[in-house]
């Protein structure tokens, strides 16, 4: 193993969405090297009314789709690939006021060779047009046939279809394998064919403010240097191209009055005050832009729903919101959304109660309706979770949220002293009592912001070898633009004595070692099989630290992975290495991806001393077993 040389993947990102217009004799051709979205295993459930505040259990009731063998003149064509999105787009016989919370519409679509059925809800999108967005997942004829709460509709209930999906046959691992899943007794994602998913984020809460269509604050000079077209879309191909997997995304903006920092909405109030106007219609076809183009460049979007925490606990204790309105706005976010390769994180740090946030408790928080009313609408099961307050307020066992069976993994908000040593009780705590779910230390301190290069950088090896398979890397100021223009020098918070400097560009920031060392770290974990991992903590049977500045994690003794980190040589011993076999060790370099001083050892007694690191910067010592 040589720990993985430094080298990004592109994917192929070709087509736009085309489709044909309801009661129509129409086709619609989508080109197989289009990208979208995914679908999973898990067949579609309820439409809205199905979803109550007394539910106990999700309902799946589907009605039987009729068996279709040819086609009317009026019927729907469609052509579409496996996992990748499609918009249908149906035309109402009217315009209807306040649809969204007036209007329901689903599809159900039924593959004629295996039977799978999957039923999605369609959503508004502005005057007499709706949408039905679908990933089918599976090639082959898919019937299809649409309801409507408005059953004398001809536009909107009834319309027959059918799509002809082929096999995709693209690059892009989430088209190849399938959207994300979770599963009882695994501790890190998959894709639906049960492929391991590596989980390596890039933040980005203020999503909305990277630029669309100019290059933000960053000189003409420049951009035409790196050959930037748009802030967002130049973004997204760097982390790309650096092998990040996941966007991280809230959906909010600049401070305006009643809606916080929620960009959906404006002074006057949020989206929980207003429900969908033409104004927030607007603000979601802009978002359209950014969803869409993530799913392109095949990442999964790890995003929060709706707004900033404060609005819907504001307005729904304060009872200027019903579960009813509640309920139909997650229905509509789903059906916009739920067909892109996604990860529902709920709102941010909601989990357990947003600090206790004007009156919010773990009882009443009303985003635990939010989780129920997503999960219920998405027909794909995509895994779902609420990002976490700090672990200093919220972990396992006080979470709002754990027991929830529509909860499937922790996001939580995990930082490390690196002067003191780390608090191996906190991570051992989500791996033993978290209910063998995959955690995500979905925030830590910020490149540049509260941290230097070494504390984002041993923030991500801390979290993979102690049961974490997941980290969400972020650096000023593509973490968060409103503060990105703070020009003053700042020690770290971590006190690993770095000072840095927080007055970066956008392109400083996106550029910095920081974000190619997160790609050094998914080389080196993606050379072997890094869901077999086991973790040591501070230290068990298989590895003894000499001080607090070490941690490992091993696959039997087979394979031994220990990061040292601490300012001076010291190491540890590992133990119960295999005395009939000698073992290749060696130092990996997590800062260059390079390796040195390897050799072969043969274990004492089932021990290998660790030497001293090569230097007083962090160093990842490898020990593997040779057959």
């Amino acid at each position: 193993m040589n720990g993985g040389k430094p080298g990004g993947s592109t994917g192929t990102d070709t087509g736009t969405t085309a489709a044909g217009d309801s009661g129509k004799s129409t086709e619609t051709n989508t080109e197989t090297e289009r990208i979208t979205e995914t679908e999973s295993d898990t067949d579609m459930i309820t439409d809205t009314e199905k979803v109550t505040e007394t539910e106990t259990e999700k309902e799946t009731e589907i009605t039987t789709v009729p068996e279709t063998t040819a086609p009317e003149d009026n019927t729907v064509r469609v052509s579409a690939v496996t996992w990748v999105a499609e918009d249908i787009p149906l035309t109402a016989d009217k315009e209807y006021d306040d649809p969204v919370y007036h209007v329901t519409l689903d599809a159900v679509f039924k593959n004629r060779k295996s039977g799978k059925t999957i039923r999605m809800p369609g959503f508004w999108n502005g005057g007499r047009r709706w949408v039905i967005r679908i990933a089918l997942n599976e090639p082959g004829e898919w019937d299809f046939y649409t309801v409507c709460s408005k059953d004398n509709d001809t536009g909107l209930h009834g319309v027959q279809g059918v799509v002809t999906v082929k096999k995709y046959t693209g690059k892009l691992d989430i088209y190849r394998h399938g959207f994300l899943r979770t599963e009882p007794g695994r501790r890190y994602f998959m894709y639906s064919d049960g492929t391991p998913f590596f989980y390596i984020g890039d933040t980005h809460w203020t999503m909305p403010l990277e630029s669309l269509y100019s290059n933000g604050n960053v000189s003409d000079e420049d951009a035409e240097k790196y050959g930037i077209k748009t802030q967002f879309h130049y973004i997204v191909d760097y982390r790309v191209k650096q092998g990040f997997t996941v966007y991280q995304s809230q959906q909010l903006g600049y401070y305006q009055g009643a809606a916080g920092n929620s960009w959906i909405g404006d002074a006057g109030g949020s989206i929980f005050d207003y429900g969908v106007t033409d104004k927030i219609l607007e603000q979601f076809k802009t978002l359209d832009i950014y969803f869409a183009y993530i799913a392109k460049k095949g990442m999964v979007h790890a995003h929060s729903q709706f707004s900033y925490p404060e609005e819907l606990i504001e307005t729904y204790l304060g009872g200027k919101i019903s579960d009813k309105k509640l309920e139909l706005l997650c229905r509509y976010w789903v059906a916009r959304y739920g067909a892109y390769p996604v990860m529902w994180t709920t709102a941010q740090e909601a989990d357990n109660d947003y600090y206790e946030w004007s009156g919010c408790t773990v009882k009443n928080n009303p985003w635990k309706k939010v989780m129920k009313y997503i999960a219920a609408f998405d027909p794909y099961g995509q895994p779902m979770t609420a990002h976490q307050e700090n672990v200093g307020n919220t972990r396992v066992f006080n979470s709002a949220f754990a027991d929830m069976k529509e909860h499937n993994w922790f996001g939580a908000q995990f930082t490390t002293q690196l002067n003191t040593g780390v608090d191996w009780n906190i991570v051992r705590e989500y791996y033993d009592y978290g209910g063998e779910k995959p955690v995500v230390n979905f925030e830590g301190r910020y490149d540049h912001f509260w941290t230097g290069e070494f504390g984002a950088r041993s923030q991500g090896w801390i979290a993979y070898l102690n049961g974490m398979f997941g980290y969400g890397y972020g650096i000023q100021p593509l973490f968060n633009i409103f503060w990105a223009y703070n020009g003053d020098t700042t020690p770290a918070q971590d006190e690993s004595g770095q000072v840095y400097r927080r007055d970066l560009t956008w392109l400083e920031g996106l550029h910095s070692a920081g974000g190619e060392q997160m790609r050094i770290m998914k080389d080196f974990f993606t050379s072997f099989d890094w869901y077999n991992l086991v973790p040591c903590f501070s230290a068990n049977e298989y590895y003894i630290p000499d001080d607090s500045f070490s941690t490992a994690a091993t696959v039997g003794n087979e394979m031994y992975v220990v990061y040292c980190f601490g300012k001076s040589g010291s190491t540890g011993s590992i133990m119960h290495a295999d005395t009939s076999s000698d073992y290749t060790v060696y130092w990996f370099n997590p800062r260059t991806g390079e390796t040195a001083d390897e050799g072969v050892v043969e274990p004492k007694s089932g021990k290998i001393f660790i030497p001293e690191k090569p230097d007083r910067f962090d160093w990842v010592y490898v020990a593997r077993k040779n057959s």
